[in-house]
C-alpha cells in the first residue's frame, strides 16, 4: 500500500482498508481520554505531532466528549494545564454592591 502525506493529511490508497480504521479509532480513543483528563496541553501536542484532525474532530465530538459541563472546573484546569496564574482582582476595584446600586437597602 502506497501511503503519502500531503499538508498534513493521510492519503493512501486504500483508504478504506481495515488498518486505516484501527489506525483512526486508536487515535480518536486517545484524543478523546485526553479530553476526558481535560489535558489540553497533551491533546494540542498530540494533534500536532501526529498531524490529528482537532478541529474537525472536536465538532464531531461537541455533543459528546468536548462538550463543557462543568466550566469553572473546566477553567481551572485549563490555567493548571498552561500554567497560567489565576485572574487577581485588585483590592482598590473592589466595592460595596451598596455603593455600585445594585442592592438598595431596605
Amino acid at each position: 500500500m502506497c501511503c503519502c502525506v500531503l499538508s498534513g493529511e493521510r492519503w493512501c490508497k486504500d483508504s478504506d482498508s481495515a488498518e486505516n480504521l484501527y489506525i483512526d479509532m486508536m487515535l480518536w480513543r486517545h484524543a478523546r481520554h485526553l479530553l476526558e483528563q481535560v489535558r489540553l496541553r497533551d491533546l494540542g501536542c498530540f494533534s500536532a505531532q501526529l498531524g490529528f484532525e482537532l478541529i474537525g474532530w472536536l465538532c464531531r465530538e461537541r455533543t459528546r466528549v468536548a462538550r463543557v459541563d462543568d466550566f469553572v472546573t473546566a477553567l481551572k484546569c485549563l490555567h493548571k494545564d498552561f500554567l497560567w496564574p489565576f485572574p487577581v482582582i485588585p483590592a482598590c476595584s473592589i466595592s460595596s454592591p451598596l455603593k455600585n446600586g445594585r442592592c438598595r437597602p431596605g
